[in-house]
């Protein structure tokens, strides 16, 4: 029996894929900041276009550092206030959010506007 184990480039990647691939984007008008026992976005937004959007995947590895980019755009129909980005593992609001980042400053948006979400994920190895 061996008492360590080592995962591959591969299977680090794998495990980032499955981790991220199939999320979703969501926008949060609420400015608290993150909490690491928060499960949904308080704020929520669902209206004028803001609703969940599938995140694309796109793997960007390279050496030791294993990194994927998630992406996906949004289009506006009306006007809204967005204070965080948060990752969730369904396109259905509920307890499944898997991550949340608090913007420097509201940013507003009106319609017709488009906001192009990105996310860089990586893991270095030590």
């Amino acid at each position: 029996m061996t008492n360590t184990f080592t995962l591959t480039n591969h299977g680090l990647i794998r495990i980032l894929q499955y981790g991220v691939n199939g999320s979703y984007f969501t926008l949060d008008s609420d400015t608290s900041a993150e909490s690491r026992t928060a499960t949904a976005p308080a704020g929520e937004l669902n209206t004028y276009g803001a609703g969940r959007q599938a995140a694309g995947w796109t793997d960007l590895s390279a050496g030791s550092t294993i990194s994927a980019k998630l992406k996906t755009d949004y289009v506006f129909t009306g006007a809204l206030g967005i204070n965080a980005i948060c990752l969730c593992s369904s396109a259905t609001a509920g307890s499944n959010m898997m991550g949340r980042g608090k913007l420097a400053s509201v940013q507003n948006v009106g319609s017709q506007d488009t906001v192009t979400v990105e996310l860089t994920l990586n893991i270095n190895q030590v």
